[in-house]
């Protein structure tokens, strides 16, 4: 049994993450697609639903990460196939694989997949973990769906309410691209780029912190001082 909860849940009742925070998870998820693509498995369902934040001290067999948060890891490999042995209609009763609101291009034309696919998926993920919205806007799943072949995703600049690294927006911005071809060519890629980016996420929060701080300090020296009488 997996202690934690679901990422989903996470993100209703506390709203979006960090940025450094769900980057980290994406890195944590990113070593999961590892695995599952060197087997050969696309997931093509990564959503938050899917991802299981578990908490590292209560399943030792995770190796718990440094600053002690939970670890992001994939569930539910029910609609997962072999890269090999995928259809490249992609149809499941008629209907393309997936959740609207987290897939590739390539599965809403119901074409050929592979790996490139969960990175899309994360990138949206990663996105709205960030955010508080997805990339696509519409009022329904169709009108989701559309879009994505026909525009452009909303620059992550546009949506956030904090001040982000341009390059790290620019990886995020990166895997979200239209064409596979022009996305990280593995997970493993998409992994490299987002933890040279920790850094900078890092000092974010400190900063941030540091202001935090300073304007509670301004707070208690304006405070006037009552004087007894």
């Amino acid at each position: 049994r997996l202690h934690g909860e679901e990422l989903w849940q996470r993100f209703k009742r506390d709203g979006p993450l960090s940025p450094a925070l769900a980057c980290a998870f994406a890195i944590d998820i990113l070593r999961g697609l590892e695995d599952a693509h060197r087997a050969g498995l696309v997931h093509r369902d990564i959503k938050p639903a899917n991802i299981f934040l578990c908490d590292a001290h209560e399943r030792p067999e995770f190796e718990a990460p440094p600053d002690s948060r939970p670890t992001a890891c994939i569930i539910d490999f029910g609609v997962a196939r072999h890269m090999e042995t995928v259809d490249p209609r992609l149809t499941l009763d008629g209907h393309a694989v997936g959740t609207p609101h987290y897939m590739s291009p390539e599965q809403v034309e119901c074409g050929e997949i592979d790996g490139r696919t969960d990175i899309y998926s994360l990138a949206c993920l990663l996105y709205e973990c960030i955010s508080g919205v997805l990339p696509f806007e519409g009022t329904n799943s169709l009108a989701i769906l559309v879009a994505r072949l026909r525009e452009e995703p909303r620059p992550l600049r546009d949506v956030v309410k904090t001040d982000l690294p341009d390059r790290f927006m620019a990886v995020v911005m990166g895997a979200l691209e239209r064409d596979p071809n022009r996305r990280p060519s593995d997970a493993t890629a998409f992994r490299v780029q987002l933890e040279a980016q920790m850094p900078a996420l890092v000092d974010l929060v400190a900063a941030g912190r540091r202001t935090q701080e300073l304007a509670m300090a301004d707070t208690i020296d304006s405070t006037p001082t009552s004087h007894p009488k």
